[in-house]
């Protein structure tokens, strides 16, 4: 796990994981048990956190530190 991604609280990291994995806003608040607006909350945290400044560029930091970049 990459420093900054160490700062992100567990429901962040949760819906950072299922954002990155696909999964629209109803899709992961469906997972999760809590409400779209919940979710996207918590992304707008990890992209402050992550210092990234979209969904997209905040799922490839994720998908690095994770070790499986596809691009």
């Amino acid at each position: 796990m990459s420093t900054k991604e160490s700062r992100l609280s567990s429901r962040e990291f949760d819906c950072l994981k299922l954002m990155a994995a696909g999964n629209c806003d109803r899709e992961t608040s469906e997972m999760l048990a809590i409400t779209s607006t919940t979710v996207r909350f918590h992304l707008r945290n990890a992209m402050t956190k992550l210092e990234t400044r979209n969904r997209c560029a905040t799922g490839r930091v994720h998908r690095r530190a994770r070790g499986n970049d596809l691009g």
